[in-house]
């Protein structure tokens, strides 16, 4: 089991006065997509998204981000917006009387902590102007072998957004975007956790594409991780784990968890 590519189909939210503004009718609709180099840039809800051709290097995967960024962000000046790198927005309460833009555009996904389906945001969404900025990542995984797919994913968890207290973060995770959300998509996983943080930090979409690599090798480190029960040697309680993520906390055996992996797996990623 290893790694083939990693794709993306991050959100972003758009400004104009330091206000959200709707993305449509500057970007189409997903149905009439614009190529951005080796991405699809398209309207989903209230946001402009892009879709990532899936990559088999770190280079490809940044400069396929950087490309479509770069897209959405001449076309937004042109007609005076932004391409903001907030997480959450609230937009103006008019978003609610239009149909597609009132629109969540998500089916439900599950949670590995759980093993039951989130809660879709459709309702809320429905009654509410704030809209969240996800950063889903794909990973197309060869001969991959699904009784994995808690381990991966708790190591994504662990790695990439264990500690994550960014703006709007804790919020948007009251909507959708928990610890350990995923979808299972014919190639592989599609980890539903992170926002678009990663989308404009620098070295953002290298640090994703590492950590994905890392967490396939973790995955199936016994050391570290015993079969498909998932438990850690280590012996931290894994809703402790999930609290921290989902509500911006951290606590130090999970800080020593995360510190034995790199520094077995990661070297300073």
């Amino acid at each position: 089991m290893k790694l083939i590519t990693i794709g993306a189909d991050p959100e972003v939210i758009l400004t104009r006065g330091g206000s959200p503004v709707p993305a449509k009718p500057l970007f189409n609709h997903q149905d009439n997509a614009e190529a951005a180099g080796a991405a699809s840039v398209y309207r989903d809800g209230a946001l402009v998204e892009f879709g990532l051709d899936p990559q088999a290097t770190s280079d490809g995967f940044s400069s396929a981000v950087y490309d479509a960024i770069g897209f959405i962000c001449e076309r937004a000046a042109g007609e005076g917006m932004e391409a903001s790198d907030r997480v959450v927005g609230v937009f103006s309460e008019d978003i609610l009387d239009d149909d597609e833009l009132s629109d969540a555009g998500c089916m439900p996904d599950i949670n590995i902590y759980t093993g039951t389906q989130n809660h879709s945001p459709r309702g809320k969404y429905a009654a509410s102007p704030v809209r969240c900025a996800g950063g889903h990542v794909h990973l197309g995984i060869g001969d991959f072998d699904c009784s994995y797919t808690r381990q991966i994913t708790l190591a994504l968890d662990l790695l990439l957004e264990y500690g994550r207290t960014g703006v709007g973060e804790e919020r948007r995770r009251q909507l959708y975007g928990s610890a350990g959300s995923i979808r299972m998509p014919d190639h592989g996983i599609e980890y539903r956790t992170p926002s678009n943080w990663w989308v404009f930090k620098e070295g953002g979409p290298a640090e994703v594409y590492d950590v994905c690599c890392m967490a396939l090798e973790v995955a199936q480190d016994d050391s570290i991780m015993r079969g498909g029960v998932m438990s850690l040697d280590v012996g931290v309680d894994l809703s402790k784990i999930r609290d921290c993520i989902d509500c911006g906390r951290t606590r130090s055996e999970v800080d020593d968890l995360v510190a034995y992996i790199r520094s077995k797996h990661g070297g300073n990623q």
